[in-house]
């Protein structure tokens, strides 16, 4: 252990190595604790300092840009270039800039009025700074209502999933101890039930104008309620990778932040209209494709239901407020490929597609789950679209993204974004197949998997695991992806414990996935662990629903892992091993059980969550402590299974191909 030396500090803090304010408190308290500098932050920082010196550092990788976010949602509400502009268009109407601003502000007086504490008075502070507000709507213009009245009255708001079952939404408002939910005309009855069990209130939300007409009154009348930068504006929910889900709390700034970021590394503009296809409740929806375009003075189209027919029918429009950008996960442009191939002689050629793609769309992107290599070529070769590739975390926002002009290389997810500072820890062993490799693979059919095989699974000896350890290139690195910067989450909510333990000694957040990076270029290999599932965009954890099917009467233990899936990303299979008074259905019918787990899951969990592939097996392998070994397990079902798949070529590969 180094004692601190001003020299050395000043020296560090020059080169930007000591960690910036929002994420260096453990590193703060550790030095104020020993008066000494944690050793990993120390070596670390004596190795980038040395590596500068010598014009030899490719340690971690940055990028910055304007620190002060110009756009923000509340600076587009009181833009008056704004205000006739369409801002979001749904299933019932269009809606103007002036719209959703009055709508917004006659909700947030609505909010004071029923919740004020002291109602008697005339003061119009704001009551509800700070607290949690649930916003339980459709995909819909209620949704953004819901959200910048919760921000004009000083609240946080809490989304939540209207497909959600009932326990897992009473979770997430005990959690966040939410004292209001917003609801719809729609979500009443439900969000009632709900609310009552949790001890919170209701208050439907409409898209009634505010009684102030004139533009600049109303602008006049928002202005005030501005929140400041530090002020909570969000909790989103992570999937619970290990236990109870997370509360991820966002600040306003890096909200605004994340936006900016966006907005530049992509060239957001007010001409940009967007078709929105994703959920609300997650971050890839709310944040990069409903804030950010709406921080710019750009449009959103909402898709409430993803239909591949009317996606495609926005896409290839000729309406004048066409679509011109284009978010998803990679299961939709699966699907997408998929109906233009089944349905291909009522559909315009690819020549006409490609040409009104290339014409009057400038923007495709793909995150949340990694894409196949065969779905980015199979979508280039449709509508010429090289689709861009980024990635990101619910705890971070956007972190790395393939260039909006320049080459993109499939597989990969680009250099840091703005304000972003990243770097690879190297890890003793990476276990992890090459993602790559995996997205090559077909979708894999399991209907013949026989008990014997699981039985000849191991504990892999040392010498088999040094082996497996995936060598970096030369002139890369690889090791364990960890960023840091000012727009990320400021911490779990009420979970200190959680907060400590997501970040590294001198303050960057562990993302818990193995990259490798080369000339600036990141490429993920996968998660650390193998229990997080990623399912159509979704990330899911093994755990959870092992949890659950295990309280099934049949099943005495299972196993959930995810296999690569082309449609998918992953497809979640189940082991189970069945009690012996489990029903003849369940020891005979694999179809039927199948189905009979899936909506047993889905009873307590989202229906994505189930799995698609179920078999039943003599013994769940184990290693000499009792535990599954999944590695071993996914290595060996694999294996055993990977000549059936070949020999039967996938129907949907088959279909994105074409």
């Amino acid at each position: 252990m180094r004692l601190l030396c001003p020299s050395f500090v000043a020296t560090a803090r020059g080169r930007n190595l000591i960690p910036p304010d929002g994420l260096r408190s453990h590193f703060r308290s550790a030095v104020l604790r020993t008066g000494q500098i944690p050793p990993r932050w120390f070596a670390s920082t004596v190795a980038q300092i040395q590596a500068v010196q010598q014009g030899e550092s490719d340690v971690s990788s940055s990028s910055t840009s304007s620190p002060q976010p110009s756009s923000t949602w509340h600076s587009a509400l009181l833009n008056p270039k704004f205000a006739s502009k369409t801002a979001f268009k749904d299933a019932s109407r269009t809606y103007t800039y002036h719209d959703i601003a009055s709508a917004a502000y006659a909700n947030h007086l609505k909010l004071e009025d029923d919740f004020r504490v002291e109602k008697s008075t005339k003061t119009k502070a704001k009551t509800l700074n700070g607290k949690r507000i649930g916003i339980y709507t459709p995909h819909d213009a209620s949704f953004l209502i819901s959200l910048w009245s919760t921000w004009l009255s000083g609240g946080i708001a809490v989304p939540l999933g209207i497909t959600h079952p009932e326990p897992q939404l009473e979770y997430f408002l005990r959690n966040s101890d939410t004292s209001v939910i917003l609801c719809s005309k729609e979500t009443e009855e439900k969000a009632t039930k709900i609310a009552k069990a949790c001890g919170a209130e209701i208050l439907p939300v409409t898209p009634v104008s505010s009684d102030l007409k004139d533009a600049e009154k109303l602008r006049s009348a928002i202005a005030p309620l501005s929140p400041a930068p530090e002020d909570s504006a969000l909790i989103l929910y992570t999937s619970g990778t290990t236990g109870q889900p997370k509360g991820v709390l966002w600040k306003h700034k890096a909200l605004a932040g994340q936006a900016q970021a966006m907005i530049e590394s992509w060239a957001w503009s007010p001409k940009d209209n967007i078709l929105h296809v994703l959920p609300l409740y997650h971050l890839h929806g709310l944040i990069n494709c409903l804030i950010t375009p709406l921080s710019c003075g750009a449009a959103v189209t909402m898709d409430q239901d993803f239909k591949a027919e009317r996606v495609w029918k926005q896409l290839l429009s000729s309406d004048k407020e066409r679509i011109n950008v284009f978010m998803a996960v990679p299961t939709i442009y699966v699907k997408l490929l998929e109906y233009y191939s089944s349905h291909s002689s009522s559909m315009p050629s690819k020549d006409e597609v490609k040409n009104i793609c290339l014409s009057k769309v400038r923007l495709m992107v793909s995150g949340s789950a990694p894409l196949p290599d065969v779905v980015f070529r199979a979508w280039e070769d449709l509508t010429g679209h090289k689709l861009l590739e980024r990635y990101g975390m619910t705890e971070t926002g956007m972190l790395l993204s393939n260039p909006l002009n320049g080459p993109r290389i499939p597989g990969t997810v680009g250099h840091v974004m703005p304000q972003v500072k990243a770097r690879i820890v190297p890890a003793s062993e990476v276990t992890l197949k090459s993602a790559s490799s995996a997205t090559e693979e077909p979708r894999l059919s399991f209907h013949n998997l026989k008990a014997k095989i699981l039985h000849k699974v191991e504990e892999p000896a040392a010498q088999a695991s040094q082996k497996a350890v995936h060598d970096a290139p030369a002139g890369s690195q690889m090791g364990e992806l960890q960023v840091t910067g000012p727009n990320m989450f400021s911490g779990y909510w009420n979970n200190e414990k959680a907060t400590a333990e997501s970040h590294s000694d001198d303050g960057w957040f562990r993302t818990g996935d193995t990259a490798e990076v080369r000339d600036g270029v990141y490429r993920l290999l996968g998660r650390t662990s193998s229990d997080i599932i990623k399912s159509g965009g979704y990330k899911i954890s093994a755990l959870d629903v092992e949890r659950r099917i295990q309280d099934h009467p049949d099943v005495a233990e299972c196993a959930v892992f995810g296999i690569p899936d082309v449609v998918w990303g992953e497809r979640i299979v189940c082991l189970a091993r069945l009690q012996p008074t489990a029903s003849s259905s369940a020891k005979t019918d694999p179809a039927t059980f199948q189905k009979t787990i899936a909506a047993f899951v889905a009873e307590t969990l989202p229906a994505y969550t189930a799995p698609k592939e179920v078999q039943i097996v003599e013994e769940i392998p184990k290693n000499g402590m009792g535990k599954v070994n999944k590695k071993a397990l996914i290595t060996e079902y694999r294996s055993e299974t990977t000549a059936d798949s070949q020999s039967q070529p996938s129907r949907e590969k088959s279909q994105v191909s074409g």
